[in-house]
């Protein structure tokens, strides 16, 4: 019968020499892995961005030259309750049969993290949305394909919700003033 191979027990671990090649190696393993790493980062930053953008293409009202910053916060608006439909149907999925579990329960909790991650940048710092106010950016906007490699051309602005608030209420109050003036050129005829 063989003998089974001996398990080799704890290894005494001497310690490395600063310039020895182990050393080197265990060093470049290093810096490549923190190198793959923020590739990765900066990959799916770039492709939540795009899907942002994809996003704001399709619900933007691409006939016209360019947008106000009013109708850009209400697309602000709208892009952070866009989840609520899905989170609607997942409570009802739950709430129909006798379940014991969460069936969604991941889902839900991604959505609910995102939405809250994106309302909390929206609320302090501001999302980064397309330049659409300048008809230049928006015509290019308008033209963009979806292509990541052309994402680097469409400007961005970051935009946070005081800022439009305030630019909507000023807006608001010159179209009543607007309104005021010419009813008052109306009762003078």
């Amino acid at each position: 019968m063989p003998k089974a191979p001996k398990a080799k027990v704890g290894q005494d671990k001497k310690p490395i020499h600063p310039n020895s090649r182990k050393a080197q190696q265990l060093t470049r393993k290093a810096s490549r892995d923190l190198r793959l790493g923020e590739r990765n980062l900066n990959t799916q930053r770039t492709e939540l961005l795009a899907d942002r953008l994809m996003w704001f293409q399709k619900n933007a009202n691409l006939e016209k030259k360019c947008l106000k910053k009013c109708e850009l916060a209400s697309l602000g608006k709208k892009y952070l309750t866009r989840f609520e439909d899905e989170l609607d149907q997942i409570d009802i999925m739950q709430k129909i049969g006798n379940r014991q579990g969460r069936q969604h329960a991941s889902r839900e909790a991604a959505i609910s993290l995102t939405m809250e991650k994106e309302k909390e940048e929206f609320a302090s710092n501001g999302l980064e949305l397309p330049d659409v106010i300048n008809a230049k950016n928006f015509d290019y906007f308008k033209q963009w394909n979806g292509e990541i490699k052309y994402l680097q051309n469409i400007k961005l602005k970051k935009i946070a919700s005081k800022d439009l608030e305030e630019e909507c209420d000023e807006v608001s109050e010159s179209q009543d003033t607007q309104m005021e003036f010419h009813d008052s050129d109306d009762s003078d005829l």
